[in-house]
């Protein structure tokens, strides 16, 4: 499809006959936000522990919390909801026993350092 020389290019028939071309898209695809969500959230139901690391890395925190509010498709929305699941499937990965040990260890990374803080 994508050849430098038009003449050994594929017409479109044949790109529409393409095997990417012939897979279906998923019915499951990820949502940004919920349906049921409030558009008038305020600082207190969004997750604060993200909102302070995002702010230590020096990322504006009130344009995240009004991208989230505008339901915005934005590097801040988009930083936000990747570090919300980050957390939550590294909560998820650890048992409770080795999440207390690890608030008596010195944090190694900057997120670490933000969530001790607290």
């Amino acid at each position: 499809m994508l050849v430098l020389e038009p003449s050994k290019r594929l017409s479109i028939a044949q790109i529409k006959e393409h095997k990417w071309m012939m897979t279906e898209v998923p019915v499951n695809r990820p949502v940004l936000y919920a349906q049921n969500q409030d558009k008038e959230a305020s600082i207190g139901e969004h997750n604060e522990q993200v909102l302070r690391l995002m702010h230590s890395l020096g990322i504006d925190q009130q344009k995240t919390i009004e991208s989230l509010q505008d339901r915005s498709y934005n590097h801040f929305a988009a930083i936000y909801y990747l570090l919300v699941e980050r957390l939550k499937s590294h909560r998820s990965s650890f048992p409770v026993e080795a999440r207390i040990d690890a608030r008596q260890r010195r944090p190694s990374t900057v997120a670490e350092q933000t969530v001790s803080k607290q």
